[in-house]
């Protein structure tokens, strides 16, 4: 499997939503949020999530099949200069083993380290 990551935008709220709606319900306990909380979000709500200031939203895809396969978010830490947080990973259980979430990880690493910040 080639694994291809994506930057996504609000404009991409579909397959996040898809994404983020497989994780709350195959991995419940992963998360602060519930999928309760997501499942009858409207798209004013994925967009505002996606549109966290200075914040990075990756997806993994298959790049043999385009099917999205992961996702993750790198965030600015709260406080200036205190770095990043790596929130919102989750990686399809068909797709585990493979190196997805190491490529993810390491994407959030990168961008960190690239805006100045710590890594997480």
């Amino acid at each position: 499997m080639t694994i291809a990551l994506i930057t996504v935008s609000s404009n991409d709220w579909r397959i996040w939503r898809s994404l983020r709606l497989a994780a709350l319900t195959e991995a419940p306990g992963a998360f602060g949020s519930r999928l309760a909380d997501w499942v009858g979000a409207d798209e004013g709500r994925w967009r505002k999530r996606l549109s966290i200031p200075g914040a990075i939203d990756l997806v993994a895809l298959d790049s043999g099949t385009g099917s999205p396969i992961g996702m993750v978010t790198g965030t600015p830490a709260a406080r200036r200069g205190a770095g990043a947080e790596l929130i919102s990973m989750w990686v399809d259980p068909a797709a585990r083993g493979r190196g997805v979430a190491t490529l993810l990880a390491d994407a959030v690493v990168t961008w960190a380290a690239a805006a100045g910040g710590t890594a997480p």
